[in-house]
Order: structure tokens, then C-alpha cells, then sequence
């Protein structure tokens, strides 16, 4: 017999359903001519809402026609309070009663505490030796002088040895990767002249230095040389090495793309460029004509044509996935939005993969169904200046269509499974996840099982390191069921390598949050003052604790509200608190939690949800602006010649001390029913008089508003309530600037209470549809642009020297290493341009670390620490300053690593340097070499089975196992095994290797050490006497298992939590079994005794009732009668034949309305009023946060600052039998007690005057 008790905190409004098949939702309490809005969300694929109106307090009723399955329904009431979110269940709940309670105050509290949260969660991230790779035969067999000939006849590529000699495997290498690709031959009897060129194309040169991209190309007539990086070559040849005692060939796609940069000249030839496109992945990159205007819907002119640079990354990054996924049938097109343009819809989204499955988009409407077989690119997805994020969104969105088109509903249910996804109508994306710690990204665990994939895929490739190092299953799923067997080796530079020492590495994660608090103060018609209070499982902060915490919250109609949080003590703490203030405009109601992300200093991070914590924010805001400014059609450009001082992003402003410049002056206005808070100009350059020339937006913001049109300095500035709000702005054109003309493609408003409204600019509007929903946040106008003429524009890009880089690693503690270790990094860079002497001038330096995990670290010489007074000028916020030159300067880097810092081999993994024209260069410091599994001849009459043996597994306590393992034929084979925790991940990854003596054996001392306690893997490999894989096989260890407490709940717990505005139901949940019996909740005080906790029976309250139903709430409870303290709730439930269950106890902690859930026990070692004093010593365990307590947890006072000093004023009682004595008392606030001592002691108390 099995039930549960859970006590709820739901609000005043409680959710009442009934079990019939036709669903009614009915709102009740609303006053006259008020309303509210009722919303029912199944995932993100059905969206419904409706209005609830009353003009006379009668109760409304609305209609729903619900598919079958889990909705969300959910209600949005200014001014009342409401329930959150409810699930209901179609076709067994057929009505909803939502009851709404005016409210009156602006404050609200919320608590959450749950100290068995944190059970089952990971502690640690997998640490493991570094892959080891044996080469067993790199020989390249070559005939006689075959090569080079066969180059300069087939291909008119002539090799010279003017710099290095070129051997003959070397130039084979190179004749090889040339016939792959359709490049045109020279044909049969063709006739090179090298007197006449005739049938020549190029000369190429081999040197020992680093180029960008291994190429550097150069026109000499009709020849295009090439000198090619020796680097390049070194995995070009497949070499057939072993990899953890697997035997495969091992190879990079390196040369490729030096030989496909070079037949594309670094793709600016657009024939070449489609024919690889097509011939090898099956795709077109779209210009904006009429066919992509037919095939997005959308007016052509919203569309661009790709950067040379963004078509050169994505056909490197598809070729490096196996050559099955390069062609697939539902992916044809390539499209990039125009620069400085959004996506109307998804507007954070830098590329959309258009499937014909949008379940994983968010509020997808398909408006058009021609997008199918599309990736969408926006600006935004190549401008970070982050090369190897370009990379991994390449691949992430590819990955999409192999989920859509190549994936089959097995395999995408078992990878939900290993990655803890449920489906939650509460979240936004329709799903949750009760894993903390196995998603490689932050993004990875916020969506949904098909983003958490293409994360994953992204990162098995370009950083497989970093997967492993948070979910070991997870990589072993993609290897083995999506790859086949196949991965990647990432390998930074050897030369921009250091090490680490760390004889104590911080591989713990910060700790599970296992309680929350959240104030909210302010006055209704007032801003909010939020302040949130997480506290962590710890057991020592200094290793468990957190340095960090980012939260986002989301509101009903879409407004983001983000707070961070930091630790109470010190870098490094268990409790870290964060506030943060909501305009009083800024939408009332619940603002729903989005992430609450986690993280330490060395890269250790716990990603949660409010499916693994309980969270409620409740903005009583009755002056909410819910609506966004709307944009008038009166935008103006004109250029202006002045002095100006600033930049794009922070404005750009007329000022005496400023550079004589031209600038595009910007105008228009917007209604706004409340007030403006800024506004960003997206300018693009759509013609330039350099037709090659190849640039991205710029942007211009501003924060100031005037009354009227601004014709000048003289008009008044103004930002107040229901008016036309007057902007003006200025972009800065500097005469390094592009030369051309200048266009607004998009403009971005946002008002004082987050709303955020968008302006498209387009030729032809009537060919851009806004939906419905957007009517009044997407605006569409006529684009026009204005020409400005510049006498020195900076298209090239500026340049490191990458064969200049010097790093120096020291450890701060050489005699007992912790991690800490000061960095230093130089490297040279310059600007280059066509006018020299003119250069824009290098205006950053960024680099990015990446540690022997696979965590990146980034650092930049823009953010004022890295002391180089070059750049005083642009830290300042003036970036028009003087114009750079083209001298090398040095850029220093002094990095001081934390202590903790992951010990071994860390690199500089990428750089870029960016110059004040907004050119910039990327560079990739990583070689993503290949693994192709080499499979056995050896075919299994008898597949290979694995078990193991052990009845118990404690793997801190059990240093090794045994395994039975057996196949036909495996005697005399080997195999290779890999042991792990599959608890959410953490510890050791521990491998070895042996070999059958007979078809069954079973193989003992298999090592655990280190490897984390619970849910175990053993993964094995069977090869043959050559290492080529026969057989894999895994096998879980499933005994006394402790999941996380979310698993099995899977839904969102917030109203597990207490607030202000709720009301306490008892839910309780039964068998089936015991449908017809009876239940009793008895509820008693619990008291501290000598066998703590103990109890009393004084004023028990005892419930009892029939059970009608599996799941019902205990909702006539009268809290009030519940004692302030620790409470035991007893649920004991008699079946309809007599049976009499085992009690089900819950520990409660009441402060007179306020409830706090202890669990199935009271920790006397806990502290739940995070007074500093544990639960056993504590005689007030309700105190407030922030009271002063003594060493019993109770408040005490600081002594007055007079330390009671006490004066006579006169006496008149000595001698005598009755009489007086005057006293005076400096801080007469506080009780006092006089003591008289003589022949008789008296006393005298409190305000008592006489005794």
C-alpha cells in the first residue's frame, strides 16, 4: 500500500477540477468592468487565450476545446491575486474554477526550503587521463615523383622549393585532396607552357610559419600562388593509431580547406563556392531575388547575400561531420537576413533551422510553410568575434535536421531519457529537465531534448572534452548511436600550450540550491525593491560554493527582468544574495522563472529549473505598461559635419572638445503611453562604392527624448505620460568609414517597463506580413537610405602575428601547487588598410582559454585591466579619436588562473582582434582531428553480453568490481572497458583493458576508485587481436539507487513553496487499491527533548474522510489552530477491506503564516532560519533573516550607547521609614529593574514607580 502527503502552498484562488470530458474554465471574484486574461498552453505547439470580462461581478465563464493530454492553464489579473500555473489533464479534467482576491499591498514574501532536494544530484564533473592516441602506421605509400607531375598536368599547380622543399608524401597530400573536389582538370593532351603560362595556375610554396586559415594567396597576372602552412599536413593522410585501445584511422580535414579556400579564393568565387555547396552537401547559399522572396515569405530586401568569410566557415564545419549527415533531404537553402535585422519573430535567435518540425520553437506560426528545408542566418551569428562559438552554431543547427529528418522516435525518446526531459506544459518550451549538471551549455538545459542534442553534437566535435567532462553518457549515446563509432580529438597548438599544477583540483560542482527567499517591498503605485536569498548545499563553501548566480524571470506578456546574484562572504560562499528593482510600470503578476544558472570561479557550473527548485515572484504593479511604443513613420537621415565625441553604443554627441567629423543625423518619434527608457538605430551599408567590400551594421543609441521635432539644440527634452516622444541620434562617420550609402534596416525601442517594440525597414512593405499577435510590438516602413562620402575607408582586416605569441605559466605556490597560477600572454597585432596612414587602428584584443576539461575562459584588453594606454582613447567612450597607423604594438595579457583551477594542459584555443571600422579577424587555434572506428572481420554467432556481478555498489568505498562477459567467438579476443556514475554525472572515468581467456569470463578487480556512488556504467569493447572493434556493450548497475527528488516528481514544484498570498492544502495521493477507504492527518506539535524531536499530543488536530479518488486535496484545514514551530503531519490510510497502512510523516515549520517544508525528518545538525545556529541548539527557530540571535538562536538587543547610566537626583527615604529616591535614566526606551539592597531588599520592575 502506497500514498503520499505533500502539504502545498496554493493561492487564496485554489484550482477546483472535476472528472467529466468537456473542459469550462470559470473566474470568479472579478469586479465590475474588470477583466483578466486565461491561458491554456500545451507545450509550445497550442496556444489559446481568451478574455474573461464582467460588467456587474458576476462569475465568467469561458470554452475551451482541448486536445487530449497536459495543459498548462494559467490567468493573468492585475490587481487580484491568482494561482500560478495548474496542470490539468484532458479528458479526465473536464472545468476549472479560478476564484481572484483583490490585493491590496505591494509586498510579497516566498520561501522554499528543501533539504532532500539536493539528494541524488551531482556533486562532482568526470575527470579522466588524457585521451591517449598510439600511432601504429603513418606511411604514406607514393609513387616515384607521381604527384607532382600529376599536379602541374591535371591542375596547372606547379610546386617550387623556394622556401621549403616539398617531399613527396607532402605533395601526394596535396594531389589528393585536389581530385576530391570539382576542381576543373586541365583534360588529357592539355599543354602547360611555363614559358607562356599556358595551362598554369598557380605556384606553390611550403614554409614552417602559421598563416590565417594555413593559406596566404597571392596574384601575380593570371597566376594565383599559394603558400600552405607545413601544419596543415600533418593528419591530412589518415593515420591508423589506436585510441583508448580502439583501433581507427585518424585524420583532419585541414588540407581540405586550404585547397577549397584556395579554388574559391577564400570563397569570393561564387561558381566555385555553389559547386562544392551542392555537389557535396546538397544545398544553395540563396541570394535576395524573387526565388528566396517566394521560398521565406518575406520581401527579398529583408535578405542579403553571405560575407565570404560565413560561407567559408559553413562549408568547413559540414565537411568535418561524418559523410553520411553532409546530404540531407530536407535541407536545401541557406538564407541570411539583411544585416541590422532580427528576426521579426525569434528575435534572439541567430539562426532558425526551418525543418518542417518546428516543435522546438517557441510560439512557432506557420504562416509560411515554404521555409521548409532552410537555415536562417542572422547578422548576429557571426559578429561575436567567437570563432569557435561560429563553429558549434553551424553545427548545432545542422544537427537539427538530423534530429527532424534522420533521427527515428527510439532514439530520440532513450536520449530524452538519459538527459532527464519530461514534458511540462508550465515552461515556456513545453519541457524540463530534472538534471543540474549534464548539459554542456546553459542553452542545452533550457529548451528541450532537440536543443540539448544539437548542443551536444556541437560540442562532440569542436570541444568533446567538455561533454565528457559533464556527462559521460551522453557522449557515449552520440558516439555510439548517432556517429557509429566516430570522434573527434580537438588539439590546440602545441606551441600556444601551458600547464597547470594542481595538487587539489576543484572538480565540484556548487552546490544543489535547497532553499529560497524572496522579498518584495514597495508600495503598490511605487518601484519594487526584490531581494532573492539562495542557499547551497554545502559542506565546505570553499569547494561546493558559488561565486555566482545568474536568474532570469519572464512575464506573462513576454518582458525579461535578469538579477544576479553573489555570495554573502567573500569570492565563495553556500548563501548568496542578490536585489535588484522593478519599475513600478513593469507588468504585475507572477514573473515566471526562465533559469536560475550557478556557477563557480574555475568553470564548475548547476544549471536549475523549477522543476529542481521552488521559486515564486509576485510584482503587484497596478500602474503596468503593457504595451510598447508606437512608432509614428517619421524617420529622417541627413548628414551633418560638426564636431562630435562618443560612440555607437553609448551615443554619439556634438561637443566642442570633439573630432571635426561628418555624422548621419537620425529623427523620428514614437507614442508611448508611459515613458521611454532608449532606443537603437541598426544602420547598414546596402550599396558602397566599393563593390567588393564587405561590412556589418553599426548602431546608434540614445536615451534622451524631447517635446517636439528637434530642429535644434533649444528644444526642451521631455519624457512624460500618453505623448509623442521626439528622438534624435547620431552615427558618427569617421573617414575610415565605409564610402557609400546608408540605410536603416531596423530600429529597437524600449520603453521604462521593458517592452520592447521593433520598427522593419523594407522596399516593399507589402510584401512583409507582421501577425496578429505582433500588431502592437513589429512595426513596418519604407526603407530609404542617404550617401556618404568618406576619403579613406578601412574594409581590411586587422591582424595578429600568430607566430608571435609568447605565454609564460607560473605557479603563485611552486612548493604546494592549488591551481593558482599567473598567465602571462603577449602577442603583436596591427591594423591594416588601403590607405596607409590612415589605418581605423586595432580597437580590442580578445583571447579565449580552454582548460584540460574543456571549460573556455575569456579575456579582452577593451575592459580596462590590461593596462595598454593605445587603447585609453576607446576605454574612454571616445572612439573617434586620432587615426591609427599600421605599426605592430604589443597587447599584454596578465592573467592571474584561481586557485582550483583544473591541473594539466591548458591553450590559447582562439583570438580575435577587431580594428575601430568594425573589420575584424577570427582565429581558430584548434585542429579538429577525426577517429574513424576500423571494424573487426569478426562476426559474433553469439552477441556479446555484459553484467555486473556485485549485489552492492558504494563506489568511494569499493575500490573494484567484477563483470561477466561473454560472446561466441570471444576467446582470444580482448576488450576494453570504461566505468563510470550515471548519477547526474561526476568523479572518475576510469578505464582498462584485458583479454578472454574462454567465450564467458568474468573479469575481477575492475577499478572504482573514484568513481561516485549510485546508478553505475560499465561500458565494454570487444576487439581483435589487431584493436579493430568487434562489439560494444553497456551495462548499468540499478540497485539502491537514489534519484534526484525531481525525477520523480517531473513537474513544477513552486507551490511547494510558502508566500504571503497563499493558502495551505493538504494534497494528498493514494493507490488505487485503497480508493473507497479512509484517511486520517493527524497534526502535532513536535518539541526538542531529549530524544529530539519528540512530541506532545496537546491540541492535535485530527482530519479524517473517505477516499473518493487516487489524488485529493485535505482543503477545509484550519491553519490557524496549528501551533507556531515544528509540526508532525501523520497520514495513515485504511483501505475499503480494513488493511491499515504505515504511517507517512512530514516535518513542518510554521511562523504564525508562514510555513516552511522540513521533509521526512528534522536535521538537528541544520540551521533553517540561517541564524548560525543549528536546529538542536535552537530555542526560536523562526527568526527572521538578519535578527541579531545569542547562543539559543534567540533575538537579543545591543546595549544602550549610555551602558544605563543611572543618576541619583535626590533622596529623601534614608533615615527615615518612608520616603523617596529620584533616579534619571539616559535612554529611557528600554525596561528597567532598580534594586534597593539595605536591612530589606526591594525591588522594583518595569514601569512601576513605588514598591
Amino acid at each position: 500500500m502506497k500514498f503520499q502527503l505533500t502539504l502545498f502552498a496554493l493561492f487564496l484562488g485554489l484550482f477546483s477540477l472535476s472528472s467529466q470530458k468537456k473542459f469550462d474554465v470559470y473566474v470568479s471574484g472579478l469586479k465590475a468592468g474588470d477583466s483578466a486574461q486565461v491561458t491554456i498552453q500545451k507545450s509550445s505547439e497550442s496556444l489559446l487565450k481568451k478574455w474573461a470580462k464582467t460588467t456587474d461581478g458576476s462569475d465568467v465563464s469561458l470554452n475551451f476545446s482541448l486536445d487530449d493530454g497536459k495543459w498548462a492553464l494559467s490567468i493573468d489579473a492585475t490587481g487580484y491575486t491568482y494561482p500560478t500555473a495548474k496542470v490539468i489533464n484532458i479528458p479526465s479534467d473536464s472545468n476549472a474554477t479560478i476564484t481572484l482576491t483583490e490585493m491590496q499591498t505591494g509586498s510579497f514574501n516566498y520561501s522554499w526550503s528543501d533539504d532532500e532536494s539536493a539528494a541524488g544530484h551531482s556533486t562532482q564533473s568526470y575527470y579522466s587521463e588524457p585521451t591517449e592516441i598510439i600511432v601504429l602506421d603513418k606511411t604514406v605509400s607514393v609513387p616515384n615523383d607521381y604527384a607532382s607531375i600529376k599536379l602541374r598536368n591535371d591542375f596547372g599547380v606547379v610546386l617550387s622549393d623556394d622556401i621549403k622543399s616539398w617531399s613527396k608524401e607532402d605533395s601526394y597530400r596535396l594531389y589528393k585532396m585536389f581530385t576530391s573536389l570539382p576542381f576543373n582538370e586541365n583534360g588529357e593532351g592539355n599543354k602547360v607552357d611555363f614559358l607562356t603560362g599556358e595551362g598554369v595556375r598557380g605556384v606553390f610554396y611550403l614554409t614552417d610559419d602559421e598563416q590565417y586559415k594555413d593559406l596566404t594567396l597571392a596574384s601575380e597576372g593570371d597566376l594565383v600562388n599559394a603558400t600552405i602552412s607545413q601544419s596543415a599536413f600533418t593528419y591530412a593522410t589518415p593515420l591508423v593509431v589506436t585510441i583508448d585501445g580502439i583501433k581507427g584511422k585518424f585524420y583532419s580535414k585541414r588540407l581540405y580547406n586550404v585547397v577549397v579556400n584556395y579554388i574559391t579564393d577564400f570563397a569570393s568565387n561564387d561558381e566555385m563556392v555553389d559547386w562544392i555547396a551542392e555537389g557535396s552537401f546538397g544545398f544553395r547559399f540563396m541570394k535576395p531575388n524573387d526565388e528566396t522572396e517566394t521560398l521565406m515569405g518575406e520581401d527579398s530586401s529583408n535578405f542579403q547575400e553571405f560575407h565570404d568569410d560565413e560561407k567559408m566557415e559553413i562549408l568547413a564545419m559540414f565537411e568535418e561531420l561524418p559523410e553520411g549527415f553532409h546530404k540531407q533531404q530536407g535541407l536545401k537553402y541557406m538564407v541570411r537576413r539583411i544585416n541590422g535585422q532580427d528576426h521579426p519573430q525569434y528575435k534572439t535567435a541567430p539562426a532558425i533551422a526551418w525543418t518542417g518540425s518546428p516543435d522546438y520553437l517557441e510560439d512557432y506560426d506557420s504562416v509560411n510553410n515554404s521555409k521548409m528545408y532552410v537555415i536562417e542566418w542572422m547578422e548576429k551569428a557571426f559578429t561575436t568575434g567567437n570563432i569557435g562559438y561560429l563553429h558549434r552554431l553551424i553545427l548545432h543547427e545542422k544537427a537539427h535536421f538530423l534530429w527532424a529528418h534522420t533521427f527515428d522516435n527510439k532514439l530520440k525518446d532513450d536520449w530524452a531519457d538519459i538527459g532527464g526531459w519530461f514534458k511540462d506544459p508550465t515552461s515556456a518550451s513545453g519541457w524540463s529537465t530534472y538534471n543540474t549538471t549534464e548539459s554542456v551549455s546553459a542553452y542545452a538545459h533550457l529548451k528541450n531534448p532537440n536543443e540539448d542534442m544539437a548542443e551536444s553534437i556541437s560540442f562532440y566535435i569542436t570541444n568533446p572534452d567538455k561533454l565528457l567532462n559533464v556527462s559521460v553518457k551522453k557522449y557515449e549515446f552520440i558516439r555510439d548511436r548517432v556517429m557509429h563509432g566516430t570522434r573527434y580529438v580537438a588539439q590546440i597548438r602545441e606551441d600556444l600550450t601551458f600547464t597547470v599544477y594542481n595538487l587539489f583540483p576543484d572538480y565540484t560542482f556548487p552546490g544543489k540550491v535547497t532553499s529560497i527567499d524572496v522579498e518584495v517591498t514597495g508600495d503598490p503605485e511605487d518601484d519594487k525593491q526584490v531581494k532573492i536569498t539562495a542557499k547551497l548545499d554545502s559542506v565546505d563553501p570553499q569547494y561546493d560554493g558559488a561565486s555566482e548566480i545568474y536568474a532570469r524571470f519572464s512575464s506573462s506578456i513576454g518582458t525579461i527582468h535578469d538579477i544576479r546574484l553573489n555570495p554573502v562572504n567573500g569570492s565563495l560562499d553556500s548563501v548568496l544574495v542578490g536585489t535588484t528593482t522593478f519599475n513600478k510600470l513593469e507588468k504585475s503578476g507572477y514573473w515566471t522563472l526562465s533559469y536560475f544558472n550557478v556557477f563557480d570561479k574555475v568553470g564548475n557550473k548547476r544549471f536549475e529549473n523549477t522543476s529542481t527548485l521552488g521559486l515564486k515572484l509576485f510584482i503587484n504593479n497596478p500602474l503596468e505598461d503593457v504595451i510598447g511604443a508606437q512608432w509614428n513613420y517619421d524617420l529622417e537621415m541627413k548628414v551633418v559635419s560638426d564636431k562630435f565625441k562618443g560612440g555607437n553604443l553609448d551615443g554619439t554627441f556634438r561637443n566642442d572638445e570633439g573630432t571635426d567629423m561628418q555624422a548621419i543625423e537620425l529623427t523620428g518619434s514614437v507614442y508611448e503611453n508611459r515613458k521611454m527608457e532608449r532606443v537603437g538605430f541598426r544602420i547598414i551599408n546596402p550599396t558602397l562604392d566599393d563593390p567588393n567590400a564587405q561590412v556589418y551594421e553599426r548602431q546608434s543609441w540614445v536615451s534622451e527624448f524631447y517635446k517636439e521635432k528637434v530642429v535644434n539644440d533649444d528644444i526642451p527634452k521631455e519624457n512624460e505620460y500618453e505623448s509623442n516622444k521626439y528622438i534624435r541620434a547620431y552615427m558618427g562617420v569617421p573617414e575610415y568609414y565605409p564610402s557609400g550609402y546608408y540605410s536603416v534596416s531596423m530600429i529597437n525601442l524600449f520603453d521604462k517597463a521593458g517592452n520592447g517594440t521593433d520598427v522593419i525597414f523594407s522596399i516593399d512593405t507589402s510584401d512583409v506580413f507582421i501577425n496578429k499577435s505582433q500588431k502592437f510590438k513589429l512595426f513596418k516602413d519604407v526603407r530609404d537610405s542617404i550617401y556618404v562620402k568618406t576619403n579613406f575607408p578601412d574594409y581590411k582586416k586587422p591582424e595578429i602575428d600568430i607566430n608571435n605569441i609568447n605565454i609564460t605559466a607560473e605557479p603563485t605556490k611552486p612548493k604546494a601547487p592549488d591551481g593558482e597560477t599567473q598567465v602571462d600572454i603577449t602577442m603583436l597585432a596591427r591594423d591594416v588598410s588601403d590607405y596607409p596612414g590612415y589605418e581605423a587602428g586595432v580597437y580590442a584584443v580578445d583571447i579565449v582559454l580552454r582548460d584540460p576539461l574543456g571549460n573556455e575562459f575569456s579575456y579582452n584588453t577593451y575592459n580596462g585591466t590590461m593596462q595598454h594606454p593605445q587603447l585609453d582613447g576607446v576605454r574612454s567612450g571616445d572612439e573617434y579619436g586620432k587615426y591609427g597607423n599600421g605599426d605592430w604594438k604589443a597587447y599584454d595579457f596578465r592573467i592571474l588562473l584561481p586557485q582550483g583551477s583544473a591541473p594539466g594542459k591548458w591553450g590559447i584555443s582562439a583570438a580575435t582582434v577587431w580594428d575601430r571600422a568594425g573589420n575584424f579577424k577570427s582565429y581558430n587555434f584548434v585542429e579538429y582531428v577525426r577517429f574513424d572506428v576500423i571494424e573487426s572481420d569478426i562476426v559474433l554467432t553469439s552477441p556479446l553480453e555484459v553484467e555486473i556481478l556485485e549485489k552492492h555498489i558504494n563506489a568511494k568505498n569499493v575500490d573494484s568490481i567484477s563483470a561477466k562477459m561473454s560472446c561466441v567467438p570471444c576467446k582470444g579476443l580482448n576488450y576494453v572497458y570504461t566505468i563510470y556514475s550515471r548519477m547526474g554525472g561526476g568523479g572518475a572515468v576510469v578505464r582498462g583493458e584485458g583479454k578472454f581467456d574462454n567465450d564467458t569470463i568474468v573479469a575481477t578487480n575492475i577499478q572504482t576508485s573514484g568513481v561516485l556512488d549510485g546508478l553505475v556504467n560499465l561500458t565494454v569493447q570487444v576487439t581483435d587481436t589487431t584493436s579493430a572493434l568487434v562489439a560494444t556493450k553497456t551495462a548499468e548497475y540499478l540497485k539502491d539507487v537514489v534519484y534526484p527528488k525531481a525525477y520523480y516528481t517531473k513537474s513544477n514544484i513552486q507551490d511547494q513553496g510558502w508566500s504571503n498570498i497563499d493558502s495551505i492544502v493538504v494534497a494528498i495521493k493514494v493507490e488505487t487499491a485503497d480508493v473507497g477507504g479512509t484517511y486520517s492527518v493527524t497534526i502535532k506539535k513536535s518539541e526538542k527533548t531529549g530524544s529530539f524531536p519528540g512530541s506532545t499530543s496537546q491540541n492535535d488536530l485530527v482530519y479524517t474522510g473517505s477516499i473518493e479518488s487516487e489524488e485529493f486535496n485535505l482543503d477545509d484545514l484550519d491553519f490557524s489552530k496549528v501551533q507556531n514551530g515544528y509540526n508532525k503531519f501523520i497520514l495513515t490510510v485504511t483501505d475499503q477491506v480494513g488493511n491499515i497502512g504505515d504511517e507517512n510523516i512530514l516535518y513542518y515549520l510554521k511562523d504564525d503564516d508562514r510555513i516552511i517544508f522540513l521533509g521526512d525528518s528534522i536535521d538537528p545538525e541544520s540551521d533553517y532560519d540561517s541564524d548560525g545556529v543549528k536546529t538542536k541548539f535552537d530555542d526560536c527557530p523562526n527568526t527572521k533573516e538578519g535578527t541579531k540571535v545569542n547562543i539559543t538562536g534567540c533575538e537579543f538587543f545591543d546595549l544602550p550607547v549610555s551602558n544605563f547610566n543611572v543618576q541619583v537626583g535626590s533622596a529623601t527615604c534614608v533615615g527615615n521609614s518612608d520616603g523617596s529616591i529620584n533616579l534619571s535614566v539616559e535612554d529611557a526606551t528600554v525596561d528597567y529593574t532598580v534594586t534597593i539592597t539595605g536591612k530589606d531588599n526591594v525591588t522594583i520592575t518595569g514601569d512601576s514607580k513605588t514598591a
